[in-house]
């Protein structure tokens, strides 16, 4: 038997944790440790590593590149809508952390036809 524990009062959409990202079928949401390395900017953009199955958030100026973040959904994070891009993701909660100036979070998948520009 393989249990899984059920976080009572959470829902998908938001971030339990300070350290977590979500992802649902709409959105993203960021923890608070997240938005503390984006700083006052509105805008986040994101990056694919398909080898690793890494999503690499960083905060950037370009409303352009970057998708928006809302205001606040709850006392511990904020929400970016993503339109048709989230379902190249599996839902679920992440566990973020900071690499090379990036905010990350390891998946499991990233569909593998969306168009990107290689950096």
């Amino acid at each position: 038997m393989v249990f899984e524990i059920y976080e009572k009062g959470q829902s998908w959409g938001h971030v339990g944790r300070s350290d977590e990202i979500s992802i649902t079928k709409t959105s993203i949401s960021f923890g608070t440790d997240s938005l503390s390395q984006f700083g006052e900017e509105e805008f986040v953009e994101v990056y694919l590593d398909r080898k690793n199955n890494k999503v690499g958030f960083k905060s950037t100026t370009d409303n352009v590149t970057g998708f928006r973040i809302g205001k606040k959904v709850n006392k511990t994070g904020r929400r970016v809508s993503t339109g048709k891009f989230i379902k190249l993701l599996p839902q679920g909660k992440f566990k973020m952390r900071v690499e090379d100036g990036f905010v990350v979070i390891d998946v499991p998948e990233i569909v593998d036809d969306t168009k990107t520009v290689k950096l």
